[in-house]
């Protein structure tokens, strides 16, 4: 039997020259020429045959030929002559990265037929950081600054919800997407509407509390979790919940969370947070201000009188910046009592 090695590496690819973002598109998990992955999923193809034919056609009516297409592992069965069948009529350049089943299948005959392959990607499409990988992350860089991460492997989708992991997929942030053909319709999905669906997901994990809209008038305290209740790496900071939760008794003040990409109801059930007045979260896209200033334009035409909690930098005089290392003290307490007076 036919060997190949592949290393195991981390690689950057950047597509913020060279590449048309209306060119780049996203699939996974296409299984061609795998019989028992059309019952596993609820696939609707008579066989392996019809559903090689079906996803083919799919991927040419949407990629181009000067098309990228980054697959996100599993790509097929069979040794490398059937690979190279399906190889021959795929349009566009693919990057490769690497599945649990391409482990037992890929050649490495074959392995030049791809722009790249690797095991996991960190690429750039413009300004938008992204994370590939075949498996969904628990957690990773980037996730409360507006990084996304794509994979598949779960085949999640309309017709496929059998997957071992599927229930754990309400753990995963708004800004994670199974790009897997099951979950885009037998196709691979272009970067655009991609953008619109995590998007989408973003407003939906928010609700309608998070724009602001019928909060009323009264104080406000913007606020960045890290830096001010807990270490970046997520340690609590001694006393300093207790603290914020006496500051809120005592001015009235509710909180709104900076760059959070929870949902209003999963963010209130942290055990950092339960029992504060939290009422809204803002976009993690957004800087401070930007985001400060969208919330309130967007809270019904009340008037706030308002303070941040923040170990950054913020060019407004109700900011009060805690220190990173040490966290919410009495001291910012008591000065951001006198800002709301």
């Amino acid at each position: 039997m036919e060997e190949f090695t592949l290393t195991s590496r981390y690689e950057t690819y950047s597509l913020a020259s060279g590449f048309d973002p209306g060119k780049v598109f996203f699939t996974s998990d296409t299984h061609f020429h795998h019989q028992n992955i059309i019952k596993f999923c609820g696939r609707p193809f008579r066989d392996a045959e019809d559903m090689n034919e079906e996803l083919i056609r799919r991927w040419r009516e949407k990629v181009p030929s000067g098309g990228v297409v980054f697959h996100l592992g599993d790509f097929g069965s069979g040794g490398g002559a059937q690979w190279t069948s399906i190889l021959d009529r795929l349009t566009g350049k693919i990057i490769l990265i690497v599945g649990n089943h391409d482990l037992k299948f890929l050649r490495q005959s074959v392995m030049a037929r791809f722009g790249g392959v690797a095991q996991q990607m960190s690429i750039k499409i413009g300004s938008q950081a992204i994370y590939l990988n075949h498996y969904p992350f628990l957690c990773y860089g980037g996730a409360y600054r507006d990084t996304w991460q794509l994979y598949g492997h779960v085949h999640s989708g309309p017709l496929s919800k059998t997957g071992l992991d599927h229930p754990r997929l309400k753990m995963l942030f708004p800004l994670q997407y199974d790009v897997g053909v099951d979950n885009n319709d037998y196709a691979p999905i272009s970067f655009y509407e991609l953008k619109a669906k995590i998007e989408e997901q973003v407003r939906g994990a928010r609700g309608d509390s998070s724009s602001g809209e019928g909060i009323g008038e009264g104080a406000l305290a913007f606020l960045s979790i890290e830096g001010v209740l807990c270490h970046y790496g997520g340690e609590r900071f001694v006393g300093a919940k207790e603290m914020l939760g006496s500051f809120c008794e005592r001015t009235g003040a509710r909180i709104v969370l900076l760059g959070c990409p929870l949902s209003l109801e999963e963010a209130r059930a942290m055990p950092i947070l339960s029992g504060l007045p939290v009422i809204g979260c803002t976009l993690p896209s957004m800087g401070v201000k930007e985001a400060i200033g969208t919330f309130l334009s967007s809270s019904g035409g009340g008037s706030h009188r308002y303070v941040t909690f923040t170990p950054f930098d913020v060019d407004d005089f109700r900011a009060v910046k805690t220190d990173s290392g040490v966290g919410l003290r009495k001291e910012d307490i008591e000065k951001a009592i006198s800002l709301l007076k």
